[in-house]
Formats: C-alpha cells, structure tokens, sequence
C-alpha cells in the first residue's frame, strides 16, 4: 500500500476499509487503523528459476583443485620412485635373467624412463599392463599403485554418476547481502511496500541503505515486475505469499516453474485489514478474524490458495528425469579434452617422422662416406664374398 492509499483510507470519504491485506509498520499506524493480524509474511527475493547449463568442465568436478593437485604429485612421486629403481639397477649392474617376450625392436624399452611413465600413467587410467621387471621392488611399486589408483577411479566414477544423476545448479544469491555483492542480476523494489519504505529510511552505509543504492529502480504493479523478472531477467524483493500465488497460477496452468526465490528472508511483518481512524468497523471485524485465525481457517484458505505452488519449492536441477537428458554441450568438455590429445598424437607423429628422416639422412651419408673411403681391394673382397 503506498502513500496516496493510505491518506484515501484515512479520509474515510471514499472506502470503508481496505482488504489488502497490507503490512503493519509504524508509519502506516500512523495514519490508519489496522485489523488483529490474518497471518506473517515475509519478504524475500525473486528472480528467474535457474536451469540446468552445460559445463565445459564437468568431468573434473567429482574431485576439487586439491585433490587433482594431490594426484598429480602422487603420480610424479610414483614416476620418480620407478626411475630410481631403474636407476639403482644400473649402478649395481643388475639385469634380469628372464624378461618376458617383447618384439625384438623393444627389446631395451624396458630400460628407458618414458616407458615407466606411459606405463604408470595407464594404470592410472585403468589400462591393462604388463611389468616391466619382475622383482620384489617393482612387485611393491605396482601393487601399491594399483591399490591407490583403484580406489581413485572408484571414488571419481561415483562422484560424476552422482553429479549426473542429482546435478547441481548454480545458484546466484542466497540472501540479501550476496545480492548486494554481485552484479550478474540487477534488482528492483516493490514501490510504496514495507521493504522500500525501510530502505529509503535505513541508516547510511548499513545493508539496507547499501541495497536502496545498488537497486535498479522500482515497480509499482506485479505485473510489471513478472515481466521484468521473466523477459529482462531482473531479480525482485517481494512478500512470499504474492510469489507463491503467482507460482501456483503459473503451475496449474503450464505445469512449470519460472520463478525461485530465496528461503532466507529479508524482513518479517503481520498482514492485516486497513480502517479509517477510528472506523467502528474495526471492532466488528477483529473478533471475526481471530476466530477465523485460531481456529485455522485462514491458514487453509491461503494454502488451499497456493497448493500448487509447492512443486515449484523443489530445489532446481530435482526436476523430473525426463528434463535432465544429457545433451551434446553437456560433453563439450570431453570432445574438447578428445581433440587436444588428437592434435598432441599429431604433434607427437610428426616429430617422429621428421626425426626419422634425418636418422635416414644421416645413415645414407655415412654410409656414403665410408663407400668412397674405401679401397677397391675391400670392394672386390666385399662382392666376392
């Protein structure tokens, strides 16, 4: 209720009394008469109701910064332990008397560092595996890691069949302060309600004050600020019961859910029936009202009211499955991490045949070289033989 209905209701000239109901503040009290109280409300912040977006880095979300960290350094701690035991073996001139059968051409792999890390890093992926050299030492190494690397992959498969199952949403604010604070989502105020009122009075610098300062502007009518909320994306202070009433409209005749809204509230008031200044109404309708109040019938009508509107207090991303299938920029991240590893292959076989070439190039001189060092005796002797 704003200033211009009050002052109409305390002339007593043009209404009775006003149904509302309106909010019982100080100010107001001033001016008019107000009924015992129908019920609280309170007033909280309403925006538009999250949804479910693609994550480009869903796949690393079952584990936080710090466990990846740790992972990685358990992979280097074990990469490193295996080089030293390479190493060890070599300065003590050990060898194994029974390898198993390689082909030929890696007959020395096992002797070289970037197999022990290809090797290490598949058994971190779940790779099958072959070791390398069968002794008490690498028996000890393997195990450990694969006991290690297990229950790693069991862990992160549980978190992301989890995360897929029950996602989460991001939530922008929660409360008035994280409101303030960000500034993805502008808000506006109900003009001439109880919370703007409080805002334009609040002492400089408190919260309160802070909010009046950052807030886009006001709406004086609910339809203006459903708009804004659905089309403009803006966020809303407003009393709970207006947002559920719209919910349940908008549920009972689409079967969906537009608006969310905070569970933390802003400020708490009594709703109640507004009168002249000393209307002889006001006498006749208080006793009516507490009968109807105790003896629950308000709080059923208001519910009866709203009963659709609690589908909608379902915490976004609860939806029925149906409307969480997985959708291809769901696995954006993944196609990414795919192309990556391809385009490294690429690098990868690319090296590898320019390195080639020059060792042909390199063999084909030398061989030249010792062609034209020769004597022809040695070549007769060569073709001869």
């Amino acid at each position: 209720m704003n200033g211009s209905s009050c002052l109409r209701i305390a002339t007593g000239h043009e209404i009775d009394f006003a149904l509302g109901p309106f909010g019982v503040s100080g100010d107001r009290a001033a001016v008019v008469d107000f009924s015992s109280p129908l019920f609280v409300d309170k007033q909280i912040i309403s925006y538009s109701r999250p949804k479910l977006e693609p994550d480009l880095l869903g796949f690393i979300r079952p584990f936080d910064t710090l466990m990846w960290l740790l992972i990685f350094l358990a992979f280097v701690f074990v990469v490193l332990s295996a080089c030293g035991i390479l190493l060890a073996r070599k300065l003590l001139g050990r060898r194994e008397e029974n390898r198993e059968f390689r082909h030929p051409s890696e007959e020395d792999l096992s002797e070289m560092p970037i197999l022990y890390i290809t090797w290490i890093y598949g058994i971190l992926l779940g790779q099958s595996f072959t070791v390398l050299n069968k002794n008490n030492t690498t028996w000890i190494l393997v195990g450990i890691w694969l006991v290690a690397t297990f229950i790693i992959g069991t862990v992160y498969k549980s978190n992301l069949k989890a995360m897929l199952i029950i996602p989460k949403v991001n939530i922008p604010f929660n409360n008035l302060e994280e409101l303030v604070n960000q500034n993805d989502v502008p808000f506006i105020l109900m003009g001439g309600s109880l919370v703007h009122t409080t805002f334009m009075e609040a002492e400089p610098g408190s919260l309160f004050a802070r909010a009046y300062e950052k807030s886009s502007g006001v709406t004086w009518t609910y339809n203006e600020g459903l708009r804004k909320i659905l089309y403009e994306h803006f966020a809303i202070i407003v009393d709970y019961t207006t947002v559920m009433n719209i919910l349940h409209s908008f549920f009972s005749k689409t079967t969906k859910c537009p608006l969310w809204m905070t569970k933390e509230g802003i400020m708490s008031y009594m709703l109640s029936v507004s009168f002249p200044k000393h209307s002889s109404l006001k006498d006749r309708f208080d006793p009516v009202i507490i009968r109807l109040r105790e003896g629950g019938i308000l709080d059923y009508l208001l519910k009866q009211e709203t009963a659709n509107a609690t589908y909608c207090l379902l915490p976004p991303g609860s939806e029925a499955p149906e409307n969480n299938a997985l959708q291809v920029q769901d696995m954006y991240g993944v196609f990414s991490l795919f192309l990556v590893g391809v385009g490294l292959s690429l690098v990868a076989f690319l090296c590898e045949l320019i390195v080639g070439c020059e060792k042909k190039k390199s063999c084909r001189f030398r061989l030249n070289n010792n062609a034209e060092t020769s004597t022809p005796r040695e070549e007769i002797t060569y073709i001869s033989g």
